[in-house]
């Protein structure tokens, strides 16, 4: 009588992912200073190759097999806000660190990228270790082209950052020399946000929603022929926005977006010891879509987008400050 085996399957649990930044674009980090991200369940890191098929006609009636092209890889990395595990990817977002003070917490200053079209890249790997034979997906030459941030009430702040890479490698021996760094942290609470508005920053209090978004509109087309891979990945015109919901308890905020007025927008998250805080210091109110109407018996809210423009104090569209454990997050 033959025996039962159990099946050997992957799970979650045991899967990994983890990070560093490139020195050369498209070439697996070398360096030990790998960071382990908590991802969340929902990534999307994928090969994006593509594939064609022959429209011959066949006699036969049947369909030519289809064959393999370029890749585009990439996808989406669901994280939590918190002090340790997202410091790095906003800076590969933002590209520009103007600095880093303190000795613990460290306050590092970030920037939208101004001066080049070239933001900051790294290597990824996703790997699944419990397999009999360990396997290793590793993205290289990796940007990112977006994130965006939710805060809601009752709910840990989730971001989420869409990436572009050149290629994916897929591999028996992992990327990583030693251990990665453990990113795990306590997250952020929705308790510990507030929302500051107007030239002053004044905290607004009646936000019930906010989405923090910076799409940088990375070219992912760059192709050459006789190349599977990614020429470049070029910095686009970065787009950072916020859109929201908030109490309907004056008209100060669609008077705004009426009239055009430009206001600042800063979110800012805290633990008592780290934090973040999302300046966006000219924010232009969108008019349409806002007007209060009646949408219940009871307490009456209104929609909000804004867009962020640059600031001729800030010289920015958005200033990140990162309070954080982490001395250095751009390595």
């Amino acid at each position: 009588m033959s025996g039962t085996y159990e099946l050997d399957q992957a799970v979650g649990a045991n899967a990994r992912i983890i990070m560093a930044k490139e020195s050369d674009w498209g070439v697996a980090s070398a360096t030990s200073n790998y960071k382990q991200l908590n991802v969340l369940p929902g990534e999307t890191l994928d090969i994006g190759l593509a594939t064609y098929r022959s429209n011959v006609v066949r006699q036969d009636h049947m369909r030519n097999k289809s064959v393999r092209g370029t890749q585009r890889p990439g996808g989406g990395l669901p994280l939590e806000l918190g002090p340790r595990g997202v410091s790095q990817l906003l800076y590969s977002a933002l590209g520009n660190k103007t600095s880093t003070t303190g000795a613990g917490p460290y306050v590092h200053v970030l920037k939208g990228l101004t001066a080049s079209n070239k933001l900051p890249m790294f290597s990824l790997e996703k790997g699944f270790l419990d397999l009999a034979t360990p396997t290793y997906y590793q993205f290289l030459g990796c940007r990112v082209n977006a994130f965006s941030i939710d805060f809601n009430i009752d709910a840990i702040p989730l971001v989420n950052f869409d990436i572009l890479c050149r290629q994916l490698v897929e591999s028996t021996t992992t990327i990583l020399s030693g251990s990665a760094t453990d990113q795990t942290y306590d997250p952020f609470t929705s308790v510990q946000v507030t929302v500051y508005e107007g030239s002053s920053l004044t905290a607004l209090g009646t936000c019930e929603q906010l989405t923090l978004t910076c799409a940088n509109n990375l070219d992912g087309g760059s192709f050459a022929l006789g190349s599977n891979y990614r020429k470049n990945l070029l910095l686009g015109q970065r787009m950072v926005g916020v859109s929201g919901v908030f109490k309907f308890t004056d008209t100060s905020l669609y008077d705004k977006a009426i009239s055009g007025t430009d206001t600042k927008v800063q979110i800012s998250v805290s633990d008592g010891t780290y934090g973040m805080d999302f300046l966006l210091p000219n924010v232009d109110l969108y008019p349409n879509g806002s007007t209060p109407k009646i949408t219940r018996e009871g307490a009456l809210s209104i929609p909000l987008i804004g867009e962020a423009a640059k600031d001729g104090t800030e010289a920015t569209d958005i200033k990140v400050t990162i309070t954080s454990p982490e001395l250095a997050i751009d390595s």
